[in-house]
């Protein structure tokens, strides 16, 4: 996370426990917004960093279109850009 995005004054560090596909679970690392705000609107190069992000992880791409209707259903203005993601 860079210092741009509020790191420590807008997002907590916080670990989680998360199920491989495989079945086993893992803690994971994860940021949750501190204060979260109902009218904020995800970016299309956020959403791109996410996906680019999952595909380098070798996730599912279910999981991922599953993400990418998240974030379309957050800002429909970029429903088109982040589906040809």
């Amino acid at each position: 996370m860079t210092p741009s995005e509020g790191e420590g004054a807008n997002y907590k560090r916080e670990m989680i426990t998360v199920r491989r596909d495989s079945g086993p679970t893992v803690n994971a690392l994860t940021y949750r917004v501190k204060n979260p705000k109902p009218d904020l609107k995800t970016s299309l190069e956020y959403v791109g960093y996410i996906v680019e992000g999952l595909r380098e992880r070798g996730v599912r791409e279910d999981y991922i279109e599953h993400v990418k209707k998240l974030a379309q259903a957050n800002n429909p203005a970029i429903a088109t850009q982040v589906h040809e993601l």
